[in-house]
């Protein structure tokens, strides 16, 4: 029980003492800024401080019912392409399957959420953005900000871009 809190705390110590050795040899690996490498670092802490709540109650969900002995692998994977098909009404009352089935529905989509929100809004990401942006502007005729013009007569109307 003590190494799972401790964990954090040392991927915390961890991480400082990591950042000070980037900042003493920032030509070792120039891909990797100050910046990402702490964004990377505070995802990689988020994970470790929810997963381990997180899957020790997947484990509670799963065990709940009782576990089921091991016979054999043939025992494990007789019948493997069966897929279970339950009517939503079944389901829905039993409190701790809704649960898990509710949580593995949204909480993917939140962790892509989180992702993007750590590295989406990057500058490196903005200027890849940007690129594409100005590419496809290029594409269909519009002046980019970057233009000495700053209309755009295209098909007959006039845009002005502010």
């Amino acid at each position: 029980m003590n190494l799972i809190l401790l964990s954090p705390v040392h991927t915390i110590r961890e991480l400082a003492g990591q950042r000070a050795q980037l900042k003493e040899h920032p030509f070792a690996n120039r891909n990797m800024s100050s910046g990402s490498y702490l964004r990377l670092m505070c995802l990689a802490g988020i994970e470790v401080v929810c997963t381990v709540p997180l899957g020790s109650f997947i484990i509670y969900l799963n065990t709940s019912n009782g576990i089921q002995p091991w016979v054999s692998w043939s025992n494990i994977h007789y019948d493997f392409s069966y897929v279970d098909q339950i009517p939503f009404v079944v389901w829905h009352q039993d409190q701790p399957m809704v649960t898990g089935i509710e949580l593995t529905r949204y909480l993917t989509v939140f962790c892509a959420f989180v992702f993007f929100v750590f590295f989406g809004f990057a500058d490196e990401a903005r200027r890849n953005y940007r690129i594409v942006y100005i590419s496809f502007a290029k594409k269909i005729g519009l002046l980019t900000g970057t233009d000495s013009s700053r209309t755009w007569t295209g098909t007959g109307f006039v845009v002005l871009l502010v």
